[in-house]
Formats: structure tokens, C-alpha cells, sequence
């Protein structure tokens, strides 16, 4: 086995798309403790996947997520992006779908729940994560229902998105117990959001949004993380996790 620093949650090519050369801020939920980090440096530990995992992980995710960002990224019109994204559902279905199995907690929840666990014992995220490989036909956005539309959001004001260390998170219908839509930010002023296509008005391509609207979505990307994550929050500017970890101390 070769000796590797595992990204344990959100990529790196994600990381590197929503720094966009500026310094990253991580909040550690679990310390309640903010600093300043890197790229490559956010959610290591050494060794932590099996060399196939790594490969698995770059094949089947990192590869198809950095050439969807990468030209998402270098289009100038939102209406191409969007049309981009909805012909590529199925790269972002693929990320969401292994992203929330790299959380620590969906491990713990199976290893304690699951009778594979209990015939031949706790697997190790590495063994976890070589199961969902091999499953197809799961669709996490199809939690959302209908049909699906994808398209860019743009923080237009002062305040930004705060990302976690899934790399995206839902918006819940608290009331029905469902997902309204899945939010990716890939720039600290942009993010990927998929919700269900209305058959009775023309959607727009993009939406801009007011800081008000931010403050509500970092407050569910804090709230997503702290019960799905492995307990990270990373922004580009520091003030932005100042505001959701003095708001949401125990």
C-alpha cells in the first residue's frame, strides 16, 4: 500500500474550484475552533483510504467533477451553464451519492445498524465505500421528486456561501419530510442548485440572491454538517463562520 493523505470528505477539486486562490477558513464544529488552512490540507488523514478507494475515488468522481466544474467555470453565460448542468445530471447524481457515504457518521450508522456488520464484523470506511461502488441504481437526487432542474446561484450582496465537508447539502420541507432541493457551492459566490422542474413556468437560468437568503443557507449547510458531516465548515471569509458557530453554540 502506498502511503497517500486522503481527502475523508469533500474533494479536492471542489476545494481548489471554491478557493479560487483565496485562503480558506475551517470551522471545526467539533472543537468550536476556527483557522486558517489550504486546499490540500482540509479534512486529511494519512492513509485513511485503501490505495483502491483512492483510485475508485479519482475514477469515479474526481474526474467527472473536475471537468464539469472546470467548464462551468469558463462559461460567461448562465443560460449555457444551466443548459450544461442538466445535460450532466448524472455526474452530480454520482457526486452526492458517494459524498454522503464518505461522511464518518453514514459508516457508524451502518456498521451499527446493518446485519453485514453484525455476521462479519465492522467494516472500515475503505471496505464501506468499495460496496457503494459496486451498487447502481441509486439516485440521491431522486429524493427530490419529478423531474429536475439545475442552475447557478449567485450571492449578489456582501455575504457568501459557506460550504461543508460533504460539499453540498439539502434544503429540507421540514413540514412533509422532504428535500426541496441539493445545494454545491463551488465558488464562495456560486453554487450548483438542483430543485424540481415546475411544468408550469419557463426557469430561469440562475438566481441571484440576497444576503438574507445566504444567512438562511449557511445556516442549513451548518445544520446539515453538524447531523450528516464529519463536522466542517469552510468559507473563504472568517466572518461568515463566526456568525453560524457564536449563533449555534450549545
Amino acid at each position: 500500500m502506498g502511503h497517500h493523505n486522503s481527502h475523508v470528505g469533500i474533494p479536492k477539486t471542489l476545494l481548489n474550484s471554491y478557493s479560487d486562490s483565496h485562503p480558506l477558513y475551517v470551522g471545526d464544529l467539533n472543537r468550536n475552533k476556527i483557522y486558517l488552512s489550504t486546499p490540500d490540507k482540509i479534512g486529511i488523514i494519512k492513509d485513511y483510504y485503501n490505495d483502491e478507494v483512492e483510485q475508485m475515488l479519482s475514477n469515479n468522481l474526481e474526474t467527472g467533477l473536475g471537468s464539469l466544474i472546470k467548464t462551468i467555470k469558463g462559461m460567461k453565460k448562465y443560460s449555457d451553464i444551466a443548459k450544461y448542468l442538466n445535460k450532466n445530471h448524472t455526474i452530480i447524481e454520482e457526486f452526492v451519492k458517494i459524498q454522503l457515504q464518505r461522511s464518518k457518521k453514514s459508516l457508524d450508522s451502518f456498521n451499527e445498524n446493518s446485519l453485514t456488520s453484525k455476521v462479519y464484523g465492522e467494516l472500515s470506511h475503505s471496505d464501506y465505500l468499495e460496496m457503494v461502488f459496486k451498487v447502481d441504481n441509486i439516485n440521491m437526487l431522486s429524493m427530490i421528486g419529478g423531474n429536475l432542474f439545475a442552475r447557478v446561484c449567485v450571492a449578489n450582496e456582501k455575504h457568501c456561501f459557506v460550504t461543508n465537508s460533504l460539499g453540498f447539502y439539502f434544503i429540507p420541507n421540514v413540514e412533509t419530510k422532504s428535500i426541496i432541493s441539493i445545494v454545491i457551492p463551488y465558488e464562495s459566490k456560486k453554487a450548483i442548485y438542483i430543485e424540481r422542474f415546475r411544468e408550469d413556468e419557463k426557469p430561469a437560468s440562475h438566481y441571484y440572491v440576497p444576503d438574507s437568503h445566504i444567512l438562511y443557507l449557511n445556516k442549513l449547510c451548518y445544520s446539515f454538517d453538524k447531523n450528516v458531516g464529519n463536522g466542517l465548515l469552510v468559507s473563504t471569509e472568517r466572518s461568515e463562520l463566526e456568525i453560524l458557530m457564536s449563533n449555534n453554540k450549545k
